[in-house]
């Protein structure tokens, strides 16, 4: 009995490994910054680890780890924007992490190519820099600001929350083994935080 029940359990793995329900996906890619004044321009911006765990057919869901930026110091900077709740003068928003629960449906899949959808919440949390102790010359004819003379730089940690859809293509090679694409999201937050679209190219390797 025992015997019987051993081999079922290594059959119902192997049939199950065989059907690779799940995914390991890495991905590196650039990211556009709604409504602030500047953002950081490195040639790679963004980078991303996924897992999906497939329910059906058409559906997965998954959850994605991303780090932007990667060699900046700052996502986006939105001087004289913003005050912190002391009355501190915002100045950039810094090294951020992102997650992402999402439901994804397959909308097309004929042979190796497949084209889905996803959306989901989303939360970034991370470090906002603030002026402090700011010293501020009069503003110059025509100039709708004066400049800041001398000031200190103070930190606070900030968390949003927010949603994330997407749409991706996936090119399956090696018996489906692996896949590779490009994608692009679009990240929305609640409570602050600029907009993002987010695109670039995606490895996977599905077991």
């Amino acid at each position: 009995m025992i015997r019987l029940v051993f081999l079922t359990l290594i059959l119902f793995i192997a049939i199950d490994s065989i059907a690779q329900k799940n995914s390991l996906e890495i991905g590196l890619g650039r990211t556009l910054v709604f409504n602030v004044q500047e953002q950081n321009e490195d040639k790679i911006q963004i980078a991303s680890a996924r897992y999906t765990r497939r329910i059906s057919e058409h559906l997965a869901f998954y959850v994605q780890y991303s780090r932007s930026p990667l060699n900046s110091n700052a996502v986006a900077y939105n001087s004289w924007k913003e005050y912190d709740e002391d009355g501190n003068m915002f100045y950039y928003y810094g090294k951020y992490n992102y997650l992402d629960f999402a439901a994804q449906y397959e909308a097309i899949n004929y042979k190796a190519h497949r084209i889905s959808v996803s959306a989901g919440p989303s939360v970034a949390f991370g470090k906002n820099t603030y002026f402090d102790n700011m010293v501020i010359a009069e503003p110059n004819p025509g100039e709708p600001y004066g400049h800041i003379i001398f000031a200190d730089l103070m930190q606070r940690n900030a968390f949003y929350f927010g949603a994330a859809a997407s749409v991706r293509y996936d090119y399956s090679f090696w018996k489906s083994k692996f896949n590779v694409g490009p994608d692009i999201s679009l990240r929305y937050f609640f409570n602050g935080f600029p907009a993002q679209l987010n695109y670039g190219l995606h490895l996977g390797f599905n077991f």
